[in-house]
């Protein structure tokens, strides 16, 4: 495991290189350590941005592709040895489309504030950004610390826990925790990707006036539900809602905590296996986010 600082313009922040998903990426981008350049809004992707210079390493594939972002991630582009951030709702684009991209590192913590130096890029003009190895190589990942009520997902045997989004959707979270407990069968999404769907009859007469409005930008961890039948989508990697490349909007009610590989490696088996039991509940206690290494961007 190996983490590096990001200076920007003075802010700086620690990620988590993707060793897993992109070996010789982050292997090359170690070696090249400390490098700097200037940070520049991305243009075209909506919240992010980039290095404008290129990343001084040799020519590389695209590992893992992944063609989704969320905030705190860090995407490599090979073919022009390009870093970018995403800090908010964007997408790696440009006027060709969109690209598979190697999901470089993930930034811990509240993204929110380093990232608004960077969204800002487009009022400042450019900042100089450094990369170096972090300091710090021994505390584990920190996610961010989330406050609402807890809720529990058994998805097979596999329990993990999640926040409410209590504070950021307060009418859509206090609905779905009315519909609570959800018991039914969880199968893929069958247009999203990385996108477990819940069907259950509770679920059917939920206030479909509190949700308010969804977004079609869709993050690993996130619980949504989907305005058009109230089922749910539990988004655990590279994904988004679709129906035949139109994106969907889905309105986010909770957040997974911490480490959701586990959940993850269940959603995928089902590929092979079928649908599996998925019940969620409010958390008897007050359980907390566990801290944990492994990065939610593991696809």
């Amino acid at each position: 495991m190996k983490f590096i600082e990001i200076d920007l313009d003075g802010h700086v922040a620690r990620a988590r290189l993707n060793e897993e998903a992109a070996p010789k990426t982050t292997s090359a981008i170690w070696e090249a350590l400390p490098f700097e350049g200037r940070a520049v809004h991305a243009q075209v992707s909506g919240e992010m941005f980039r290095m404008l210079e290129a990343t001084p390493v040799g020519d590389l594939p695209v590992e893992n592709a992944a063609f989704f972002q969320y905030p705190g991630m860090l995407v490599y582009y090979p073919p022009i040895k390009e870093i970018a951030f995403c800090v908010g709702k964007a997408l790696f684009a440009a006027p060709q489309g969109i690209f598979g991209l190697t999901p470089l590192a993930e930034i811990e913590g509240d993204v929110s504030a380093w990232g608004k130096v960077g969204d800002d890029l487009q009022y400042t003009g450019t900042k100089p950004i450094r990369f170096r190895k972090a300091a710090d190589q021994t505390t584990p990942f920190r996610y961010p610390a989330l406050s609402g009520r807890k809720i529990e997902v058994d998805f097979d045997g596999t329990v993990v826990t999640a926040t409410l989004l209590e504070q950021a959707n307060a009418a859509a979270a206090a609905a779905f925790a009315r519909a609570l407990p959800l018991q039914g069968r969880a199968s893929n999404s069958t247009w999203a990707g990385g996108m477990t769907q819940l069907t259950a009859d509770s679920l059917s007469g939920l206030d479909a006036a509190a949700l308010g409005g969804g977004t079609t930008f869709h993050w690993p961890g996130y619980i949504y539900v989907d305005p058009r039948d109230r089922s749910l989508r539990l988004c655990y990697g590279d994904a988004q809602e679709n129906v035949q490349g139109v994106p969907v909007p889905l309105v986010p009610v909770a957040r997974m905590d911490g480490d959701i590989s586990g959940f993850r490696q269940k959603a995928k088996s089902q590929l092979l296996e079928g649908a599996k039991p998925m019940t969620i509940r409010l958390a008897s206690g007050k359980a907390q986010a566990p801290v944990a290494a492994a990065s939610r961007a593991n696809q």
